[in-house]
Protein backbone atom coordinates (compact mmCIF):
# COMPACT_ATOMS: atom_id res chain seq x y z
CA UNK A 1 0.00 0.00 0.00
CA UNK A 2 1.11 3.41 -0.58
CA UNK A 3 2.53 5.46 2.03
CA UNK A 4 0.60 8.48 3.09
CA UNK A 5 1.35 11.77 1.87
CA UNK A 6 0.18 14.48 4.11
CA UNK A 7 -0.44 18.50 2.28
CA UNK A 8 -0.40 21.60 4.25
CA UNK A 9 -0.67 19.58 7.45
CA UNK A 10 -4.64 19.28 6.69
CA UNK A 11 -5.35 16.46 4.43
CA UNK A 12 -3.56 13.57 2.85
CA UNK A 13 -3.79 11.70 -0.27
CA UNK A 14 -3.48 8.02 -1.42
CA UNK A 15 -3.07 6.72 -4.66
CA UNK A 16 -4.87 3.54 -5.56
CA UNK A 17 -3.90 1.39 -8.10
CA UNK A 18 -6.50 -0.21 -10.48
CA UNK A 19 -8.14 -3.40 -10.04
CA UNK A 20 -9.39 -5.80 -12.61
CA UNK A 21 -11.22 -5.09 -15.72
CA UNK A 22 -11.85 -1.51 -16.51
CA UNK A 23 -11.00 0.03 -13.45
CA UNK A 24 -8.91 2.84 -13.82
CA UNK A 25 -6.49 4.43 -10.74
CA UNK A 26 -7.49 6.42 -8.61
CA UNK A 27 -6.91 9.22 -5.99
CA UNK A 28 -7.84 9.16 -2.65
CA UNK A 29 -7.98 12.64 -0.83
CA UNK A 30 -8.83 13.57 2.83
CA UNK A 31 -9.04 16.71 4.07
CA UNK A 32 -9.53 17.41 7.71
CA UNK A 33 -11.59 20.17 8.86
CA UNK A 34 -13.13 20.24 5.56
CA UNK A 35 -16.07 22.21 6.62
CA UNK A 36 -18.28 22.78 10.33
CA UNK A 37 -21.11 21.92 12.13
CA UNK A 38 -22.79 22.31 15.16
CA UNK A 39 -21.03 19.25 16.70
CA UNK A 40 -17.40 20.64 15.64
CA UNK A 41 -15.30 20.66 12.22
CA UNK A 42 -15.28 17.47 9.95
CA UNK A 43 -13.52 15.49 7.71
CA UNK A 44 -14.33 15.52 3.84
CA UNK A 45 -13.04 11.97 2.20
CA UNK A 46 -13.31 12.12 -1.53
CA UNK A 47 -12.50 9.16 -4.60
CA UNK A 48 -11.37 10.74 -8.46
CA UNK A 49 -10.52 9.03 -11.28
CA UNK A 50 -7.02 9.38 -12.17
CA UNK A 51 -6.17 12.93 -14.32
CA UNK A 52 -8.96 14.45 -12.23
CA UNK A 53 -8.53 17.72 -10.52
CA UNK A 54 -10.13 18.21 -6.97
CA UNK A 55 -11.84 20.65 -8.04
CA UNK A 56 -14.00 17.91 -10.46
CA UNK A 57 -16.70 16.15 -9.57
CA UNK A 58 -15.32 13.12 -7.09
CA UNK A 59 -16.62 9.64 -7.80
CA UNK A 60 -17.84 9.33 -4.22
CA UNK A 61 -17.46 11.53 -1.21
CA UNK A 62 -18.26 10.91 2.56
CA UNK A 63 -18.00 13.24 5.80
CA UNK A 64 -16.54 11.57 9.19
CA UNK A 65 -17.45 13.56 12.23
CA UNK A 66 -13.64 13.41 13.52
CA UNK A 67 -10.22 13.98 11.67
CA UNK A 68 -8.77 11.03 9.97
CA UNK A 69 -4.82 10.20 11.52
CA UNK A 70 -4.60 7.92 8.57
CA UNK A 71 -5.49 5.82 5.64
CA UNK A 72 -4.81 3.21 3.36
CA UNK A 73 -6.78 1.70 -0.13
CA UNK A 74 -6.30 -0.38 -2.56
CA UNK A 75 -8.97 -1.67 -5.74
CA UNK A 76 -11.48 -3.09 -3.17
CA UNK A 77 -11.26 -1.31 0.19
CA UNK A 78 -10.64 2.16 2.03
CA UNK A 79 -9.30 1.95 5.39
CA UNK A 80 -9.50 5.31 7.59
CA UNK A 81 -8.74 5.84 11.07
CA UNK A 82 -10.41 8.70 13.07
CA UNK A 83 -8.78 10.49 16.28
CA UNK A 84 -12.08 9.34 18.20
CA UNK A 85 -9.98 5.66 17.75
CA UNK A 86 -12.89 4.40 15.08
CA UNK A 87 -12.12 2.57 12.31
CA UNK A 88 -14.06 2.93 9.23
CA UNK A 89 -13.57 0.58 6.06
CA UNK A 90 -15.89 1.82 3.08
CA UNK A 91 -15.91 -0.06 -0.41
CA UNK A 92 -13.06 1.69 -3.33
CA UNK A 93 -16.15 2.22 -5.72
CA UNK A 94 -19.02 3.14 -4.32
CA UNK A 95 -18.01 4.59 -0.57
CA UNK A 96 -20.42 2.71 1.00
CA UNK A 97 -19.51 0.89 4.55
CA UNK A 98 -18.77 -2.74 4.77
CA UNK A 99 -19.66 -2.30 8.51
CA UNK A 100 -20.24 0.36 10.44
CA UNK A 101 -17.42 1.29 11.89
CA UNK A 102 -14.71 -0.44 14.26
CA UNK A 103 -13.47 1.05 17.40
CA UNK A 104 -9.81 0.67 18.22
CA UNK A 105 -7.85 0.60 21.51
CA UNK A 106 -6.96 4.74 22.06
CA UNK A 107 -3.16 3.51 22.03
CA UNK A 108 -3.55 2.53 18.27
CA UNK A 109 -4.87 6.01 17.27
CA UNK A 110 -2.69 7.55 19.31
CA UNK A 111 0.15 6.33 17.74
CA UNK A 112 -0.93 7.40 14.58
CA UNK A 113 -1.70 11.07 15.24
CA UNK A 114 1.41 11.32 16.97
CA UNK A 115 3.18 10.80 13.77
CA UNK A 116 1.77 13.48 12.28
CA UNK A 117 -1.50 12.42 10.39
CA UNK A 118 -3.24 14.48 11.68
Amino acid sequence: MPPLKLQDGKGLVVHISGGSGLRRNRRLEIENRACGSSFGPLAKVRVFSEGCNSGDVPEWEAVLGYAVCGSVANSQLVAIACEDATLHILHTDTGMTFVVFLLLCLDQVSFLCTLGFT
